[in-house]
């Protein structure tokens, strides 16, 4: 009797690939250029549900700390970042380039650097890692790769 366990990335791919007939793949290493469109599809799918607020990629209350130059940095995996109504006073924020760095932005000042409090509690929505994502995710993660797979093939 087979055991079953979570969805690899590469079972992932594997389902992908199978909807037009595509030979499987053993690792994510190495990809023929069908197997990395449908790698590409997959990870283009991730984005695009984690872009959104689900119980799943969402925390509250995480505490964000500005920099001595009253600037606050944006996690690399953060999709969205809402500050609590508490601290939001006349902040209006959204997260922006300031170079090769994403921070949060106030669109109210114009500025980066408008976050002279010591610290702000925020809601945080995260792309996250693959073995992070519910298994239910990831299912309809692969559908929505797979349409998008069969379309371009």
């Amino acid at each position: 009797m087979t055991t079953v366990s979570h969805i690899t990335d590469v079972e992932a791919i594997n389902r992908i690939l199978s909807t037009v007939g595509a030979e499987k793949i053993a690792s994510t290493s190495g990809l023929s250029f069908i197997a990395d469109s449908a790698y590409q599809d997959l990870k283009n799918s991730m984005r695009d549900l984690m872009s959104h607020p689900w119980g799943f990629n969402t925390e509250y209350e995480v505490v964000l700390t500005p920099d001595v130059d009253d600037k606050i940095d944006v996690p690399d995996n953060a999709s969205i970042i809402d500050l609590a109504p508490a601290d939001t006073g006349s902040l209006d924020v959204i997260i922006r380039a300031d170079g090769l760095t994403e921070r949060l932005y106030d669109r109210k000042t114009h500025s980066f650097t408008a976050f002279t409090g010591d610290s702000y509690k925020a809601t945080v929505v995260y792309y996250l890692e693959w073995l992070d994502i519910p298994e239910a995710a990831k299912i309809y993660i692969i559908a929505m790769a797979a349409v998008h797979f069969q379309a371009t093939q």
